[in-house]
């Protein structure tokens, strides 16, 4: 968690950020009509800009809370590695880290309202980090399930989902109200990006953003001392 702040952090602090951010330069391109001064078909592009980060942080989140809901409070709240057992159902069916892919996809989505520099750091700093993470997980898995695992690894993408599910469905049962509380930080963020889509008021998006932060890491700890 540490190191994906970190690399958050690093995002939202490279020269540019907020004063012309991605949204603004997509819509300056967009908009070739070469009128001085931020016109009312600019301000609308750049909403259109932002509402469209807004959606895929939205189904960023969603995945997650997909993968979240089938896995244990326990493991999400837990700092240490976990091998115990193989989970293969939900969306794992369609990818062996659906958890990781919608991060990246909140990665892409919040871009928008980074600098570029910003924007050509976040999304592969975030997937060269989960890489080095998934490699650290599968190893360990596959010492613990052995040919298993590999059936599985051989079956399912690593980090990218197949378009139709690659393994049968199990009996596991999601728990979509511990999901939606696990990534509950997510969907704030999610509520805040479409705040500021609407309205451009970078205050209104830090009102929501920064309290459902830390109401969602409340929210985590208190999940992992219940279970």
């Amino acid at each position: 968690m540490v190191i994906i702040l970190a690399i958050f952090a690093v995002g939202i602090f490279v020269p540019g950020f907020p004063h012309r951010i991605s949204a603004e330069r997509i819509a300056g391109l967009v908009d070739a009509g070469g009128r001085a001064g931020p016109t009312r078909e600019w301000h609308l592009l750049m909403q259109g800009v932002l509402a469209a980060g807004a959606l895929v942080t939205a189904l960023g989140a969603l995945t997650r809370t997909w993968g979240t809901s089938y896995l244990k409070a326990s493991v999400m709240s837990d700092s240490a590695v976990h091998s115990e057992r193989l989970l293969a159902d939900g969306p794992f069916r369609f990818v062996r880290n659906p958890l990781y892919f919608g991060s990246i996809l909140v990665g892409l989505g919040v871009s928008v309202m980074l600098s570029p520099l910003g924007w050509l750091w976040l999304v592969p700093a975030l997937t060269i980090f989960y890489l080095r993470l998934i490699g650290l997980e599968e190893s360990k898995l596959k010492a613990v399930h052995g040919e298993s695992f590999d059936a599985y690894c051989r079956a399912v993408p690593r980090l990218f989902p197949s378009f139709l599910p690659r393994v049968e469905k199990g009996s596991a049962r999601p728990n979509w109200g511990d999901g939606f509380l696990g990534e509950f930080w997510l969907w704030s963020l999610f509520a805040a990006m479409l705040a500021f889509a609407l309205t451009l008021n970078i205050r209104l998006f830090n009102w929501i953003a920064l309290p459902g932060f830390m109401i969602g890491i409340l929210l985590r700890k208190l999940r992992g001392i219940r279970r």
